[in-house]
């Protein structure tokens, strides 16, 4: 996992750009969640009030920013979760929703609207899902409370994910089913055939 040093944060954020370098709303969105991340902590470790106010107002530009695009977007992507290096969004953060308490690894691959949600495990405590490195992500896919997602894992588009994936493994959704219909379909029956109509009467 990523360190929270600003030098760190800024090369993890270059690195963020590098692999999404063909969305600038996903390029912008990462940016300020690294910087977002870092400010939060910094402030959250300063001791005095005024060292907590600084790194606030620091915070702020960025923030507005943030909450903009996330709204136009649709996504939530709070500076609380944890993401990793070269996170890449192949469709942007489209529809996205990241828990608080989320973790993701390294060089994990996301499509859109994808939800990774929290929980209230026995305990009573608030989980959410650990996603290990190189794990591909599909549209649409849950994946709920404190389970672990191991490494170069995939799930499939539409998943609902509750329980752990070994490393490696793939979950998937229940595939579609094809019934057919017995007998003609209404709008068959109301169409005449046409090559009974053109063909000519003998006699």
């Amino acid at each position: 996992m990523p360190a929270d040093g600003l030098r760190e944060t800024l090369r993890l954020a270059a690195e963020d750009r590098r692999t999404n370098h063909d969305a600038f709303t996903t390029r912008v969105l990462m940016t300020t969640y690294r910087l977002g991340r870092y400010i939060t902590r910094r402030r959250a470790a300063s001791r005095s009030r005024l060292g907590r106010w600084a790194w606030r107002l620091a915070l702020e530009p960025g923030h507005r920013l943030h909450q903009l695009l996330s709204l136009l977007v649709g996504c939530e992507v709070p500076y609380t979760a944890t993401i990793g290096r070269r996170f890449r969004l192949v469709h942007g953060f489209h529809g996205v929703f990241l828990s608080v308490r989320a973790s993701i690894g390294d060089d994990v691959t996301m499509l859109h609207h994808v939800t990774v949600g929290s929980d209230y495990a026995a305990s009573g405590e608030l989980s959410a899902p650990s996603i290990g490195d190189g794990v591909f992500i599909g549209v649409g896919a849950v994946l709920i409370g404190g389970i672990r997602v191991g490494n170069h894992a995939r799930i499939g588009a539409r998943a609902i994910v509750v329980t752990d994936v070994p490393d490696n493994a793939t979950a998937i959704s229940p595939k579609a089913v094809i019934r057919e219909r017995s007998g003609p379909r209404p709008i068959e029956r109301a169409i005449p055939d046409a090559s009974k109509a053109d063909r000519p009467r003998a006699g």
